[in-house]
C-alpha cells in the first residue's frame, strides 16, 4: 500500500480531479499517523468532476524531503499527486467512493449521435430560419427536441457546458421568433 496514487486523474473514471478546498499545511486529520513525516507539506481537498470521488491533492510536498519524482513539477498551485482523502493512501475508504455514475462508452456514443443530429437540426434552422414557409408547429417540435436533448445530456454526464448554453440560446431565439 502506498500513500499516494502517482496520478492526478480520477482512479475510478479517469476524469479530471479539481481542487475544491483551500491549500493548507498538513493536519493530523489529513495525513493521520504520518503527520510528523508530512509536517510542512501543503495539501488541499479535491474531487473528481465526473464521478465525485474524493481526494487529498498533494500541492507541495517538498518539505517531506523525499524526491518522489519531482523533477519537472512547478508547484504552481496544481496538484502533483493524489491520495484518497479519508485514508491518505492508494486504497479508498467508503467516504472517498464515487457519488455519481459515470456514463459508459455506449451511452457516450449514443449522446454523440444525438449531438450530431442536433447539429444537423441547428444547421437546418439556420438555413431556413428566414423561410416564411417554416410553420410554428415544426418550430415548436424543434424547440422541444432541443430542450429534451439538453436535459438528457445534463442528466447523463452531469454538465454539458457550452453545448447546453448553445441549446438554451437557440431555444430562446426560436421561442422569441414565434
Amino acid at each position: 500500500m502506498s500513500r499516494n496514487l502517482c496520478d492526478t486523474e480520477c482512479y475510478f473514471c479517469n476524469g479530471k480531479v479539481e481542487v475544491t478546498g483551500e491549500v493548507h499545511d498538513a493536519t493530523e486529520a489529513d495525513v493521520h499517523r504520518y503527520f510528523s513525516e508530512y509536517k510542512g507539506c501543503r495539501f488541499a481537498d479535491a474531487e473528481c468532476v465526473m464521478c465525485g470521488a474524493k481526494y487529498l491533492a498533494w500541492m507541495d510536498t517538498r518539505a517531506h524531503g523525499r524526491r518522489h519524482g519531482y523533477d519537472g513539477y512547478t508547484f504552481d498551485g496544481t496538484p502533483h499527486d493524489l491520495s484518497f482523502r479519508s485514508t491518505f493512501n492508494d486504497e479508498p475508504g467508503e467516504d472517498d467512493m464515487p457519488v455519481r455514475e459515470v456514463p459508459t462508452g455506449k451511452e457516450i456514443d449514443a449522446l454523440k449521435a444525438e449531438v450530431e443530429e442536433l447539429k444537423h437540426t441547428l444547421e437546418l434552422i439556420n438555413e431556413y430560419a428566414t423561410d416564411e414557409g417554416l410553420d410554428a408547429l415544426n418550430m415548436a417540435e424543434r424547440i422541444t427536441a432541443l430542450e429534451r436533448l439538453g436535459t438528457k445530456i445534463v442528466k447523463t454526464i452531469g454538465y454539458a457546458g457550452e453545448f447546453q448554453d448553445a441549446v438554451n440560446k437557440w431555444c430562446k431565439y426560436l421561442k422569441e421568433g414565434e
